[in-house]
């Protein structure tokens, strides 16, 4: 088969291509609008409610879990297709090297118009195994990075988490402050405490989440404030009003920030669910299956970040937050889930090194 016949063939792969990236797009963009739909009709029905209103009369009554089930449905379907969207653009860029290193003159050709010894730097250029090496990412160490070894004498990598504050509910206040407070504290008292940078937004409304995420590259994000029964996370609203982000939005949000992103705590509550679907694209996650309580939250967070800070495992680290609740006498240990993505082991993950 002659170069031109090659090059046909993965012009025609890549047209294919993005051809099934435009559908699946689509579909995705289907399924977002699903979930926002009903999500809207389950939040006026919320607020009829508090206000001792009835439905319309032209309107048929909502179905509150069927709305929720088709919630998670089409929020799931978003999260597989946008999976499935990332591995075609994955696909593209491969056939779009391989298009380009084609089109380059091999070694010892003379290309058209130049001369034959321009035709080597080029061709080096164009070797995949030589790209791959300039542009590939170095392994990280810390969460995500299982025993990855370090250079003898070099300086602990500094990692950065991410606390992520949104006090909305008016009637039902939290005492976020309480808990970064105990946070830092534990951090400062810690043997790395120099290699953890702990940086507070607060007020934080949903677009102040993928800009802090831009502006300081964490490690590790960690939410803090109110969730709901229908998988969301209630933020901070232009209006100063609560704004509900769902389990889809989250989900795009880090798989967007999966290459600094190594870790997600959701220390709010019903948050399971968030945890588990973002394993798919960070290594772990931390998420509440129920309610939790004020000072449980404050508890089980410190001591996490206390060991973590000692160089403990995330397993390690994950258990000692729970048997902290005990020693308090907070019977809410059972609450925190911790998730990790298939093929990684929290006994060898940390957020730095001892």
């Amino acid at each position: 088969m002659t170069a031109a016949n090659d090059n046909a063939d993965l012009r025609a792969s890549l047209l294919k291509n993005k051809e099934e990236t435009a559908r699946l797009q689509a579909d995705k963009a289907d399924a977002l609008q699903d979930v926002a739909v009903y999500n809207k009709a389950l939040a006026k029905a919320r607020k009829q409610k508090a206000e001792g209103k009835t439905e319309d009369d032209a309107s048929p009554p909502l179905d509150v879990e069927a709305a929720k089930s088709h919630i998670r449905k089409s929020a799931q379907k978003a999260i597989d297709l946008a999976a499935s969207i990332a591995q075609l653009e994955k696909d593209a860029a491969r056939l779009e090297l391989e298009l380009c290193a084609d089109s380059q003159p091999k070694p010892g050709e003379k290309s058209p118009g130049a001369p034959a010894e321009a035709a080597k730097p080029a061709a080096q250029a164009a070797d995949p195994q030589t790209a791959a090496q300039s542009i590939a990412p170095a392994q990280a160490s810390g969460v995500g990075a299982q025993n990855s070894p370090q250079v003898p004498g070099s300086a602990p990598e500094r990692v950065t988490v991410l606390f992520l504050a949104a006090n909305a509910l008016k009637n039902q206040m939290l005492d976020i402050d309480a808990e970064a407070r105990a946070i830092q504290e534990n951090i400062t008292k810690s043997a790395h405490r120099d290699c953890i940078n702990f940086v507070t937004r607060w007020a934080t409304h949903p677009l102040d989440i993928l800009q802090a995420i831009n502006e300081t590259s964490p490690r590790l994000v960690h939410f803090s404030g109110h969730g709901s029964e229908n998988d969301e996370l209630i933020l901070q609203g232009d209006d100063g009003q609560p704004k509900r982000v769902s389990l889809s939005a989250i989900v795009e949000v880090m798989m967007s920030a999966a290459d600094v992103i190594r870790m997600v705590f959701f220390n709010v509550c019903f948050s399971d669910d968030e945890a588990k679907a973002v394993v798919r694209y960070v290594d772990a996650a931390i998420g509440m299956k129920t309610a939790i309580g004020d000072e449980a939250a404050r508890v089980f967070a410190a001591q996490f970040y206390s060991a973590a800070g000692f160089g403990k495992s995330l397993k390690t680290s994950f258990e000692q937050a729970k048997a902290a609740l005990m020693l308090e006498g907070i019977a809410e240990e059972n609450t925190p889930l911790l998730f990790v993505r298939e093929g990684m082991d929290p006994a060898r993950m940390t957020l730095v090194k001892e």
